[in-house]
C-alpha cells in the first residue's frame, strides 16, 4: 500500500498533505525517508504536511534499517502498547507505523494552528520555539554523542519525545488511531 493510499482512507483533516519524489529529493545522510510537518512561512508558503511517494513496506524498511531511526520505532511501538493499540505479543508493522507517522505529523499541524494561527501567531514563531524546546532538552548535544557513538541514539529518540511539541503530536496520534480503530 502507498502512503497517499494510507492518506485517503484514514485521513480526513484539512491539512495540506504533499507527496515528493524521494528520487528528487534531498534525503538525510543515512538515507532515511522523512516525514515532516511544516509550517507556512515567508520562506515556504505551502505548509502542510510532506510525505515520500513510497509504499508502507518502503517506508517500514527504511526507519527499522536505519540505527539513527530504528530506537525512535521501538518506542512508538511500546507508546502504542501502552494505549492498547498493538497487542503485547505483536510488533509494530509497517501500516500501523506509517499510520502513526502521518497522524503524528497532522498532530504538529493542529498543534501549529490551535496555539500559533489561531492566536495571531506565525510558523516562525512555531518553528522558533519549537526549536528552543529542543535546544533545552540538550537535543544538539545528543546528537553529537550520538553521531560519535550509536548507543545514545535511543537516548536522543527519547529525549526528543520530551519535547512538548513531540508530546502534542504523539498524544494527537494516538488519541486519532483510537478513533479509527473504533470505526
Amino acid at each position: 500500500m502507498r502512503l497517499f493510499d494510507l492518506v485517503s482512507r484514514h485521513y480526513q483533516q484539512t491539512t495540506p498533505v504533499f507527496f515528493y519524489d524521494p528520487i528528487l529529493t534531498q534525503l538525510e545522510d543515512d538515507g532515511a525517508y522523512i516525514t515532516r510537518m511544516a509550517p507556512p512561512t515567508n520562506e515556504n508558503k505551502n505548509g502542510g504536511i510532506y510525505l515520500p511517494d513510497v509504499t508502507t513496506d518502503e517506508y517500514y524498511s527504511s526507519c527499522i534499517s536505519n540505527v539513527r531511526i530504528l530506537p525512535g520505532v521501538q518506542q512508538k511501538e511500546q507508546l502504542l502498547k501502552q494505549h492498547r493499540l498493538l497487542p503485547v505479543e505483536e510488533s509494530i508493522n509497517a501500516n500501523l507505523l506509517s499510520l502513526y507517522m502521518i497522524l503524528h505529523e497532522e498532530g504538529h499541524w493542529v498543534h501549529l494552528n490551535s496555539d500559533y494561527i489561531l492566536n495571531g501567531l506565525t510558523g516562525e514563531e512555531y518553528l522558533k520555539d519549537s526549536a528552543l524546546a529542543l535546544e533545552a532538552l540538550g537535543i544538539k548535544e545528543l546528537r553529537e554523542k550520538a553521531k560519535r557513538n550509536p548507543n545514545y541514539y535511543a537516548e536522543l529518540q527519547e529525549t526528543y519525545r520530551k519535547s512538548n511539541f513531540e508530546k502534542y503530536a504523539d498524544d494527537y496520534s494516538i488519541k486519532r488511531l483510537k478513533e479509527i480503530k473504533n470505526l
